[in-house]
């Protein structure tokens, strides 16, 4: 990798950096959600620094290619991404259906209570 290429690619992930961390600062970003992102950004960052790195990584995977080891790390974070957004559904679907039972038994109550009147 030349040099011209990974300056641009720390500018990227320092900009990247800098955007994830204003949208959590504004409440636009769950910081749970931003530190996923944060980890990424700093595993590349670390690849981008140290080329190096990656080969020997890949070598003490067993892996053959270094393109075949960033096929495997973008799938395992795809992965990590996937289950931390069916936590997250699955407590909001929990939420949903607790709200919804509690807004029936108000309205029954309030329906109760005009009858009575």
């Amino acid at each position: 990798m030349t040099l011209r290429l990974q300056m641009i690619v720390g500018a990227i992930i320092i900009t990247a950096f800098l955007a994830i961390g204003n949208m959590v600062r504004k409440r636009r970003l769950d910081l749970r959600y931003a530190l996923i992102w944060f980890l990424v950004g700093t595993i590349i960052l670390l690849f981008d620094i140290f080329p190096g790195l990656l080969s020997r990584v890949t070598e003490l995977m067993g892996i053959d290619l270094a393109v075949n080891m960033l096929f495997f790390m973008g799938f395992i974070f795809s992965l990590l991404i996937i289950f931390s957004l069916t936590v997250a559904v699955s407590k909001l679907s929990e939420k949903v259906k607790r709200l919804t039972q509690e807004m029936a038994l108000l309205e029954k109550q309030v329906k109760d209570g005009k009858q009575h009147e």
